[in-house]
């Protein structure tokens, strides 16, 4: 038994050290409300600047196009993230 506690608070210390290494600035206040829609890359760039905030509340991202790129894309967003097009998509 005191095993499993062991693992559980080392697993405890684990996640937190990991999660503070996070990118996002320390003022967002997770506050998510409604979605915003992108299609393009333009779009996109435009939300990862602000999230799509409007008197503190930030938006849910949705990517509606086809993520066909060479180049490597950091996404990031304080609430969730949905992909509606998957199509040709690479990791």
């Amino acid at each position: 038994m005191n095993v499993v506690r062991l693992l559980l608070v080392t697993l405890f210390f684990t996640i937190n050290t990991y999660s503070s290494e996070c990118g996002l600035a320390d003022s967002i206040a997770s506050v998510c409300s409604k979605n915003k829609r992108v299609k393009s890359l333009a779009e996109l760039n435009t939300y990862l600047s602000r999230y799509a905030e409007k008197d503190g509340v930030y938006r849910n991202l949705v990517i509606d196009f086809d993520l066909n790129s060479d180049v490597d894309l950091n996404i990031h967003s304080p609430c969730k993230i949905v992909f509606k097009r998957l199509k040709g998509l690479k990791a």
